[in-house]
C-alpha cells in the first residue's frame, strides 16, 4: 500500500499536541455540548480518545491511501506494409499455376501465416485502385478480405501501375512499403511513378504473376481474348515492373514456387527497423474511503449514548468491513429482475426495471440499450450505446455490434458496414461476419422487392410481406435474412452476455457491389489494350 499524498501526515503533529493539551486543561464552559466538541473534556478520557482517532483517521484519509500494481507489456511492431494485388482479366492466364491470380492469393495467405511483426493493408487495382482493407495486425481481417473478391466481376483488362503508386503516396506514413502482384500490365514508361516513389520514399516489392514465356488469356464462357484483328492475344511479363522495383530499393521476385516467393519477400522485409516498445501500466485502487468511514464511525461513538461503548466498537468496525464495496443488494436484485423479464419476452417491463436502477454501470447500460433495441427505440439504443467508455476490447466490439444493428434497423447500412468492420478489427465473431454479410447487398435487395411489389396486382399486394405462396396457393413463412443476422437468424445477444466468441478459421464473406463498380470505373471508355 502507498499514499498518494503523503504530506499530510504532517497534520497529525498538531492534533497529536491537541491531545494532550486537552488532557492538561481543566473543563470551560461552552454553549454547545461537551460531548460535541473535541475541546471539551467533560466527555472523559474515552471520549477525547475516540474524537483524537477520527481526526488522525481523517488525515490518514487526506494522504489517499492506495493499493498499487503495475504490470508491463513489450510491443514489437513495424512500419505497415501494403499489398497490391493485380485483377485485370490478363490475371486469368495458367502460366503461373494454377493461375496468375490463384498463384497471387497464394503468396499473400502464405505472407500473412509467416509474418507476425507487420501491419498489413490491401489495395486491388486495375486502371482503377481500391483499398479493400486498411493496415491492422490482424491478418485475418486482410485474409478475410482476400477471400472475398470474386473475379468474375471483374470486367476491366487493362492495368494501370502509376495510378496505384499514386494512390499510395497519398497514404500518411512518411516511408511506405508496397508490395504489387501483377504481370505489369501494358505500361512501358513508368519514369513518372518512378519519380514519385522517390519523392514519397515509397519502396517497391515486385511479384511476378507472369512468365517471361507468357500464356493466353481465357475468357468467361470459354475460348480465348483477341485482339480487333481476331489475333490470339498473349499475354507476358513486363520487365517494367522490375525496373520500377529495383529503381526504388525495392525487389524483384520471380519464383513458381508461392512458398518461395513469400519467404523471399518475408526476408526482404525483416531487413527495415523493428520498433520495439514497452508500456508500464499502473492500477491503483483507492482506500480513503476506509479511514474516513472509520473516523465517522469514532467520531459518532463519543456524541452518541450508547450503552457498552467499548464493546460495541470492535463490533461495528467488522460490519463496516463486511459493507459491499459495489451496487448494493437491491440495485442487483432489480436488475437480475429486469434480466428475467427480458428472457421472458416482456420487454416493456424489463425496461422500466432497468430504468429503476440507480447505480450506474456498464450491466446496466448493456441491458437498457438491449431493451430499447427490443421495444423498437433504436436511436436512443445507440444513444446509450455510444456513451459507455471501456478500455476492454471486447466490450468494444460487443458496442460496435449492437450499434451496427442498430443503424440497420433506421436504413442506415453505410454506417452500419462501417461499425461491423470496426467490431471485427477488434475482435472477429460470427454473427458480427454474418451480419456484415447481410448488410452489403441489403440495400440493392430492398430496392429490387420495392420495385416487384409495384408490378403487383392489388389482389396479390395483399399477401404479407413475411409470407409467400406456393404453386398449390398455401401460405409457407418466408426466411429472409433480417435486418441484423444473415440468414435469418437473430444475432442480438442476451443483455448480460456481452462476451463476443472468436471465430473458427476464416469466414468468407462477399464484398459489396459497389466496391466491384470502383474497380470497374471507367471500362466503357477504356482503351482496349491488346
Amino acid at each position: 500500500m502507498s499514499f498518494m499524498n503523503p504530506w499530510a501526515f504532517w497534520l497529525v503533529v498538531p492534533v497529536s499536541l491537541l491531545f494532550l493539551l486537552l488532557r492538561r486543561e481543566k473543563e470551560s464552559a461552552s454553549p454547545l455540548h461537551p460531548s460535541i466538541v473535541i475541546a471539551s473534556s467533560s466527555g472523559g478520557r474515552f471520549v477525547r480518545s475516540l474524537q483524537t482517532g477520527a481526526l488522525i483517521l481523517m488525515v490518514v484519509a487526506l494522504a489517499r491511501p492506495v493499493l498499487q500494481s503495475v504490470s508491463e507489456t513489450e510491443t514489437i511492431s513495424a512500419e505497415p506494409v501494403y499489398l497490391a494485388l493485380d485483377l485485370s482479366a490478363s490475371m486469368r492466364a495458367t502460366d503461373r499455376k494454377p493461375s496468375r491470380l490463384a498463384y497471387s492469393e497464394e503468396v499473400i495467405r502464405t505472407l500473412l501465416q509467416k509474418d507476425s511483426v507487420h501491419p498489413y493493408g490491401l489495395f486491388g487495382f486495375t486502371t482503377n485502385t481500391l483499398i479493400l482493407s486498411p493496415a491492422t495486425m490482424d491478418h485475418r481481417l486482410v485474409e478475410t478480405a482476400l477471400l472475398s473478391i470474386n473475379p468474375d466481376f471483374i470486367i476491366t483488362r487493362g492495368t494501370d501501375i502509376g495510378a496505384l503508386v499514386e494512390s499510395v503516396a497519398d497514404l500518411p506514413q512518411e516511408r511506405k512499403r508496397l508490395v504489387i502482384f501483377s504481370d505489369g500490365g501494358d505500361e512501358h514508361d513508368l519514369s513518372d511513378a518512378i519519380r514519385l516513389c522517390r519523392e514519397k520514399k515509397i519502396t517497391i516489392y515486385g511479384v511476378a504473376a507472369a512468365t517471361e514465356s507468357g500464356a493466353s488469356i481465357p475468357k468467361k464462357g470459354g475460348g480465348f481474348i483477341r485482339d480487333e484483328e481476331g489475333r490470339l492475344v498473349i499475354s507476358m511479363q513486363n520487365p517494367s515492373l522490375a525496373q520500377l522495383a529495383e529503381s526504388t530499393g525495392g525487389l524483384f521476385i520471380d519464383s513458381d514456387s508461392a512458398e518461395d516467393a513469400a519467404e523471399s519477400l518475408l526476408q526482404a522485409l525483416s531487413d527495415d527497423e523493428i520498433l520495439s516498445s514497452r508500456a508500464v501500466r499502473v492500477e491503483t485502487e483507492e482506500l480513503f474511503w476506509i479511514p474516513l468511514l472509520a473516523a465517522f464511525v469514532l467520531y459518532l461513538l463519543s456524541v452518541v449514548e450508547i450503552p457498552f461503548k467499548r464493546g460495541v466498537v470492535p463490533l461495528l468496525v467488522i460490519a463496516v468491513g463486511a459493507m459491499p464495496t459495489d451496487a448494493g443488494v437491491l440495485e442487483l436484485l432489480k436488475l437480475q429482475k429486469g434480466y428475467d423479464l427480458y428472457h421472458n419476452g416482456d420487454f416493456n417491463r424489463s425496461l422500466a426495471t432497468f430504468k429503476a436502477v440507480k447505480e450506474p454501470s456498464l450491466q446496466r447500460s448493456f441491458a437498457e440499450a438491449s431493451a430499447l433495441y427490443k421495444v423498437g427505440a433504436y436511436k436512443e439504443s445507440a444513444r446509450i450505446l455510444s456513451s459507455i467508455r471501456s478500455e476492454d476490447p471486447a466490450v468494444k466490439a460487443a458496442i460496435y455490434y449492437d450499434l451496427g444493428n442498430c443503424a440497420v434497423k433506421i436504413d442506415r447500412y453505410k454506417r452500419a458496414q462501417k461499425l461491423y468492420i470496426k467490431s471485427l478489427q477488434l475482435k472477429p465473431d460470427a454473427d458480427t461476419l454474418e451480419n456484415l454479410a447481410a448488410t452489403l447487398f441489403l440495400k440493392d435487395r430492398k430496392k429490387r422487392l420495392e420495385s416487384r411489389s409495384a408490378k403487383m396486382s392489388p389482389k396479390s399486394s395483399r399477401v404479407s410481406s413475411g409470407t409467400k405462396r406456393d404453386d398449390s396457393g398455401k401460405k409457407r413463412e418466408s426466411k429472409g435474412s433480417g435486418a441484423t443476422g444473415g440468414g435469418g437468424k437473430s444475432a442480438r445477444k442476451s443483455p448480460e452476455n456481452r462476451s463476443v466468441s472468436a471465430t473458427q478459421g476464416i469466414l468468407r464473406h462477399p464484398i459489396g457491389s459497389k466496391a466491384y463498380e470502383l474497380i470497374n470505373k471507367g471500362y466503357v471508355n477504356e482503351r482496349r489494350p491488346w
